[in-house]
């Protein structure tokens, strides 16, 4: 009976094990609300498809369907181990931040010149 039932509804082993760093669905405000919480929980325990995580003194415990596993990649780590006083961001090297938010002034001028 098991076997029929997960061969209908097309069942499939979570790959999440112990120790893994994973993302937590959150529910929607609006619409720029991220999907998942961006800070990831390392898993305590797995029962089945009850898994348990942590994260700093708060721990939860959900169906794996709210989980996605989370890969950091080196740079991320690195980057995560970095303190970085009163909030302050790398700086490029003409002294502004990293993120240009600006369109450039050059592509406006050169637009208006071509009409």
């Amino acid at each position: 009976m098991k076997q029929y039932a997960e061969k209908k509804h097309s069942f499939k082993q979570s790959s999440i094990r112990v120790g893994d760093s994973i993302l937590v669905r959150q529910n929607k405000i609006n619409k720029l609300t991220p999907p998942y919480d961006p800070k990831p929980f390392k898993v305590v325990s797995v029962k089945g498809s009850m898994i348990t995580a942590e994260r700093d003194a708060r721990t939860i415990t959900r169906n794996s369907s709210f989980f996605k596993v989370f890969n950091f990649t080196e740079e991320e780590e690195e980057m995560d181990q970095l303190d970085f006083p009163n909030g302050e961001h790398s700086t490029t090297q003409e002294g502004q931040s990293g993120y240009n938010l600006r369109p450039s002034r050059k592509l406006t001028s050169r637009l208006s010149e071509e009409i």
